[in-house]
């Protein structure tokens, strides 16, 4: 008898603990569901209300660039056409769009630039020298890379300034090695840090 009584006690012991767990857990998830937006993501069909039809979305990057908890975003176009024939290297400009989430849910767009990535076929024909987008704190990063006698590598680098609510360029940077690299490659670095987003201009050598 007093063996039986133990058992159910057991039994009663794990029955409380596996319930207190999952209230927990219920307690844990409301909880995520509360916090700031930080990672919440927008539909494409949101961001594409923000720019024309004829342009879609090539990369893009998400993170809260202005602290305000909420998901901002920065886009890159590409026009649907860019790699026609009459276009290529000299029409279609790809678009950099940044995007600004608030608290009401509204998105926004902030600044824009067609003149920060070089258009398909611009370099080399039928070749993107558009490689990469990537972020990091309050910088983003817009990488090119392309073949011209040697391997060239333009890497830009834009930094958010909290005061100004505004994005200016940190860094412009070119890498050129030689194509079977067996050379120590050769870095360049411009002078024209500080340069607003929406005033930078790649074309300008």
């Amino acid at each position: 008898m007093h063996h039986n009584s133990t058992i159910w006690l057991l039994l009663l012991i794990t029955v409380l603990y596996s319930c207190t767990e999952d209230t927990q857990n219920a307690l844990d998830s409301n909880v995520e569901l509360r916090r700031p937006l930080t990672t919440k993501m927008v539909k494409a069909s949101e961001l594409h209300q923000l720019y024309e039809s004829d342009y879609s979305i090539q990369d893009s990057l998400a993170f809260d660039f202005n602290g305000d908890q909420h998901t901002d975003y920065i886009l890159l176009l590409k026009h649907q056409q860019e790699k026609s024939f009459e276009n290529e290297g000299t029409g279609f400009s790809k678009v950099l769009l940044i995007v600004a989430s608030y608290p009401s849910g509204k998105l926004a767009q902030i600044e824009r630039n067609h003149r920060v990535v070089f258009p398909f076929g611009y370099h080399q024909k039928d070749k993107d020298s558009y490689l990469s987008m990537h972020q990091q704190g309050r910088f983003f990063q817009v990488v090119h890379s392309w073949t011209k006698n040697k391997r060239i590598k333009r890497t830009l680098s834009f930094e958010y300034n909290q005061t100004n609510r505004s994005w200016f360029l940190h860094k412009d940077q070119t890498t050129y090695n030689s194509i079977d690299f067996s050379e120590n490659p050769t870095i360049v670095q411009k002078t024209t840090a500080g340069t607003a987003f929406h005033s930078f201009d790649i074309f300008q050598e």
